[in-house]
C-alpha cells in the first residue's frame, strides 16, 4: 500500500528534486533564444567555472530586455532566476547578448550597452551569486564584458579568459 501524502506530495516531489541536485554545481545564463548563442555560452560557462550544469533562462533579445524592460517584462525572467538560484543553487548568473540578434536588432556597441545595464538589473535583485556579462562575437565566441564578482560563489576563480573556441 503507498501513502498518497495529500495535498504535501508537490512539497515532497520538490524537495526530492532539489536533494537529487544536491551536491551538483550550476549556473545560470540569462541567453537569447537564438540556439546559435546557446551551446557557446554553455560550453564556455562549463569550463570556465567548473560546472557540470548551466541552467538556461531565454528570451528573444534577453539583453535588452533586461536593460530596456518593464517591471512586467522582468518579473518572469527575475522568477526563472529564483528558481535557479533557490532550487539548484546556482552561483553565477550571465546576463548574453549575440552578434546577429533578431530580438534585440542594434549595433553591437549598443549590446555591449546592453549588457552591462543587464548585469546591474541583476545584480540589484540582491541574490548571493556572481553576476557576468557576456558577448558572443560573429565568430561565435564568447567575450566577457563585465563582471559584478563577490567570491561568494566558492566556484573556479573567474579570472579573465581567452574567448572559446
Amino acid at each position: 500500500m503507498s501513502i498518497g501524502y495529500g495535498p504535501l506530495r508537490p512539497i515532497i516531489d520538490a524537495m526530492e528534486r532539489v536533494l537529487q541536485v544536491e551536491g551538483q554545481t550550476f549556473v545560470t545564463a540569462i541567453n537569447c533564444i537564438d540556439g546559435r548563442a546557446q551551446d557557446p555560452v554553455a560550453e564556455w560557462m562549463r569550463d570556465r567555472f567548473g560546472v557540470r550544469y548551466v541552467d538556461t533562462i531565454t528570451e528573444a533579445g534577453a539583453d535588452g530586455i533586461l536593460a530596456n524592460g518593464r517591471e512586467a517584462a522582468l518579473e518572469p525572467v527575475k522568477s526563472k532566476v529564483m528558481v535557479s538560484t533557490g532550487a539548484h543553487k546556482s552561483q553565477v548568473v550571465a546576463v548574453v547578448g549575440h552578434y546577429g540578434c533578431a530580438g534585440n536588432p542594434v549595433a553591437p556597441e549598443d549590446h555591449l550597452e546592453d549588457i552591462r545595464k543587464g548585469v546591474d538589473v541583476v545584480a540589484s535583485w540582491g541574490l548571493p551569486v556572481d553576476v557576468i556579462g557576456l558577448w558572443v562575437n560573429d565568430r561565435w565566441q564568447v567575450e566577457v564584458v563585465c563582471e559584478t564578482i563577490s567570491n561568494t560563489s566558492g566556484l573556479q576563480d573567474p579570472s579573465p579568459a581567452a574567448p572559446a573556441n
